[in-house]
C-alpha cells in the first residue's frame, strides 16, 4: 500500500515537472507548478521514510512521515489559492485525493500496529528508565524529578477476548528519613539525583526471578551532616519503602545497572548472606554495559571510545541453575529474604578465615567508601585470631589511603612487616607506594627499593610517585631519576612501555615544566594517547600557565571525553591566567550548551581521626560559624594587628 502511494507522489511530481515547458511565458504558474512538483517530491520521500521506520517498529516515526505526505499535497493547493487567477487543474486534485486516501489507509494500520495502550503520566520530569517485572505484575520507571515509580498492573474488563492492561501507580520512591540526633525529629533526604545529572538515561532493572528492583542515580547521605554519596540501590519486591541493600563508593553517578540472566548456586558460606535465597543472583554496576545471556561475557563500554569485551571461565562464576528450577524456590509471597540488621552476618556466619571477611568488605565497606568500618573490621579480625590472607591486605591499604589517614597506613604496614610472605607479595608493595606517595615520597623509594619482586605496576607507580612530587624547575633530580626508570621499563626489564608509564612519564615532564617534551612524548607514542595522558598535559599546562600546548591537549580532551566538565574548566583558568578573555566566554558557553557544570573543590583535614571535609560554598559543618570568626580574626591580626588589640 505505502509502494502504491511512492508511485502516486512521484508520478505527480513528475507530470507536474512536464508541465513547466508549456507555462513557460507565464512566470507565475511556473513557479506556482515548480512548488507544487517539490511537494509531491517530498512527500514521495516521506513515504519512503516510513517504510524504513516500519522495518524498525518505529510506529511513532512511521505515523509521523506519513501524516506528513498527506499534508504536502495541501501545500501545492494552497499555492493556487495564493493567486485567483490560478484554478486548481483537476488532474492535480484528482491524484491529490488518491494519495490521501492511500495515506489514510496506512496510517489506520500504522495505528493498530504501535497504538498506545496507556500513557503513565505520573512523573514531573523525563523519564529515562522503564523496566518489566519479568512476573508481569509491575512497571517500574526512573525519573530525572528525582522519584522511583512502581505501577501494578489491574486489569480492566474484558473486550472482544482481550483483557485491557491498566497499570496504577502503587509506590512513589523518592525519600529516605533519618533519626536526629535528640531522638526527638527526623528529617527526610532525597535518595537520587536530580536533574543536573549528566546522563540521558537511568537503566533500572528486575532481578531474572523478579525478587529484587535493581535501582541507579543514587545519591545518598549516612546521616543529616554528612556528604552525599553516589549510589545504587536494591529493592525487595516484598518492601519498596525502603531499599533493602545500598551500595555506595561510586567516584561518580550511577546510571546502569544490569543482572546477569542467569542465577547460580550458592557458594559454601555464602548461602547465609544478606538474603535468604535458595541461588545467587549477580549484577552489574556500571556505565553501559550488558551481560550475555549466557553469562560468558561482560562488555562495558565507556565515554572515551573504548569497549571492552570480558570473557569469565567456565563456572567462574558459579554453576548456572536451570531457570525451571530456580523459579520454583522463589521465596513465598508472605516471607521476606531480608535480614535486618548487618551485625547479624557476622554473628550468623562466623568468620573463619580471611576469604569470607574480605567477601563482606565487597558488599559494603572498603570498596563503598567505609573506610573507618573497613579498618574496624580488620582489626576485630587480628583480636579474634583470624589468619589474614595476601587478598585481604591490598583491600584495607585502599580502605586506609581512601580515609586520608597517613597512621592507619603505617598500622597496617606493621602488620605486613611481620610476615615474610606478605613482605614478599608484589600486590601489597605496589599498595604502599602509591599510598605513601601522598604524603611522603622518601617513605614510597623505601618500599620500591627493599621489594625483590617488581612488575609493570610497580613501575608505573613509583614514576607516577615522582611526579606527584615534581613541582618546579628545582627538582630536575626527580625528572632525570624518573626519565632513568621510564628507560628502564625496556632496556634492562624488556617490558614494552605501556600507556600507563607514558602517561605517568607525561605528567612527571608537565608538573616540572617540560611541556614541549612530554607533549612529544603524547604525540610520537607507538600507541593512541588516551584521556589520562592529555589530562596530564593540560593539568601542567594550567600550572605552568602554557595557552598553545594547553589548547592542543584540551581539544584532544574534548573529542575524548566530551562531556567532562574538567578540561573545559582547566582550558578556562588558562585563558583567564593570561587574560585572554574572549577564549574564556568561549569555552563557558560552550559549557553552558553542553549542560556541563563544575565540580565544586574540596579540601579536608582529619582531627582525632574523624575526616572533616570542605566543600566550595558549602555550609553545613555544624563548626561553619566559629571557623568563619576565627578566620576573620586571623585575617584581622595579620592586616590590622593593631585594630585587632583595641577591638579585644
Amino acid at each position: 500500500m505505502i509502494g502504491i502511494g511512492i508511485a502516486n507522489a512521484t508520478a505527480t511530481s513528475s507530470y507536474l515537472s512536464s508541465q513547466l515547458p508549456s507555462s513557460a511565458n507565464d512566470t507565475i504558474l511556473k513557479k506556482v507548478l515548480k512548488e507544487c512538483a517539490d511537494k509531491y517530491s517530498y512527500a514521495g520521500d516521506a513515504l519512503q521514510a516510513s517504510v524504513q521506520d516500519l522495518a524498525v517498529e518505529s510506529y511513532d516515526y512511521a505515523y509521523m512521515h506519513i501524516m506528513a505526505a498527506a499534508d504536502y499535497p495541501n501545500g501545492c493547493h494552497n499555492a493556487f489559492k495564493r493567486y485567483p487567477g490560478l484554478a486548481y487543474p483537476p488532474e492535480i486534485a484528482r491524484r491529490e485525493k488518491g494519495l490521501k486516501q492511500i495515506c489514510d489507509v496506512v496510517l489506520g494500520i500504522v495505528d493498530l500496529l504501535g497504538s498506545v495502550h496507556q500513557l503513565l503520566d505520573n512523573h514531573f520530569h523525563y523519564v529515562q528508565g522503564v523496566a518489566w517485572d519479568p512476573l508481569n505484575k509491575y512497571v517500574a520507571s526512573l525519573s530525572s524529578d528525582r522519584t522511583c515509580r512502581v505501577y501494578i498492573n489491574k486489569p480492566q474488563t474484558k473486550t472482544k477476548g482481550f483483557e485491557k492492561i491498566n497499570y496504577v501507580c502503587q509506590h512513589v520512591i523518592t525519600k529516605t528519613e533519618h533519626q536526629l540526633a535528640d531522638d526527638s525529629k527526623s528529617s527526610k533526604n532525597h535518595l537520587f539525583h536530580d536533574e543536573t545529572l549528566p546522563s540521558f538515561f537511568r537503566r533500572l532493572a528486575w532481578s531474572p526471578d523478579g525478587s529484587f528492583l535493581l535501582v541507579p542515580a543514587g545519591s545518598y547521605k549516612m546521616s543529616p551532616a554528612s556528604d552525599m554519596v553516589n549510589t545504587a540501590y536494591a529493592f525487595s519486591r516484598k518492601d519498596f519503602s525502603r531499599p533493602a541493600l545500598m551500595l555506595p563508593g561510586a567516584s561518580k553517578p550511577v546510571v546502569a545497572v544490569r543482572f546477569c540472566p542467569m542465577v547460580f548456586s550458592p557458594r559454601g558460606l555464602h548461602s547465609a548472606g544478606f538474603f535468604k535465597l535458595p541461588y545467587r543472583l549477580i549484577f552489574a554496576v556500571a556505565t553501559l554495559n550488558s551481560l550475555s545471556s549466557n553469562a560468558q561475557y561482560l562488555a562495558v563500554s565507556s565515554q572515551d571510545g573504548y569497549c571492552t569485551l570480558v570473557e569469565f571461565e567456565t563456572n567462574e562464576l558459579g554453576l548456572p541453575i536451570p531457570s525451571a528450577e530456580h523459579k520454583k524456590d522463589l521465596f513465598p509471597e508472605n516471607k521476606s529474604p531480608i535480614i535486618e540488621k548487618r551485625e547479624d552476618i557476622m554473628i550468623e556466619t562466623p568468620v573463619n578465615d580471611g576469604f569470607r571477611c574480605l567477601e563482606f568488605d565487597d558488599f559494603g565497606f572498603g570498596k563503598n567508601g567505609f573506610y573507618a568500618e573497613a579498618l574496624n573490621l580488620f582489626r576485630d579480625m587480628i583480636a579474634q585470631g583470624v589468619k589474614v590472607d595476601v587478598l585481604t591486605i591490598p583491600s584495607i591499604l585502599n580502605a586506609c589511603g581512601g580515609g586520608g589517614d597517613l597512621m592507619k597506613v603505617k598500622e597496617i604496614h606493621g602488620q605486613v612487616v611481620k610476615s615474610i610472605l606478605f613482605n614478599e607479595d608484589v600486590a601489597i608493595g605496589n599498595s604502599l607506594i602509591d599510598l605513601y606517595a601522598k604524603c611522603c615520597l622518601g617513605d614510597s623509594e623505601k618500599v620500591f627499593q627493599n621489594m625483590h619482586n617488581l612488575n609493570v605496576v610497580t613501575w608505573t607507580t613509583m614514576i607516577s610517585s615522582y611526579g606527584v612530587h615534581g613541582k618546579g624547575e628545582n627538582h630536575s633530580g626527580l625528572i632525570d631519576q624518573g626519565r632513568v626508570i621510564f628507560s628502564s621499563i625496556w632496556s634492562d626489564y624488556g617490558f614494552e612501555p605501556c600507556v600507563e608509564h607514558c602517561a605517568c612519564m607525561v605528567d612527571l615532564l608537565s608538573r616540572c615544566g617540560h611541556l614541549e617534551e612530554a607533549l612529544g612524548l603524547a604525540q610520537n607514542m607507538k600507541l593512541a594517547a588516551t584521556a589520562s595522558i592529555w589530562g596530564a598535559l593540560l593539568a601542567g599546562c594550567l600550572m605552568h600557565k602554557n595557552v598553545k600546548i594547553g589548547e592542543i591537549a584540551a581539544h584532544h580532551l574534548y573529542k575524548l571525553e566530551p562531556r567532562n566538565p574538567s578540561n573545559y574548566v582547566a582550558l578556562s583558568c588558562i585563558y583567564e591566567s593570561q587574560n585572554i578573555w574572549d577564549g574564556l566566554t568561549r569555552t563557558r558557553t560552550n559549557m553552558r550548551e553542553l549542560g556541563l557544570v563544575k565540580t565544586p573543590g574540596c579540601s579536608w583535614i582529619t582531627i582525632a581521626g574523624m575526616i572533616h571535609k570542605f566543600y566550595q560554598g558549602d555550609y553545613s559543618h555544624p563548626s561553619t560559624k566559629v571557623m568563619c570568626e576565627t578566620l576573620d580574626d586571623m585575617i584581622k591580626v595579620l592586616a590590622l594587628p593593631n585594630v585587632f588589640k583595641q577591638e579585644h
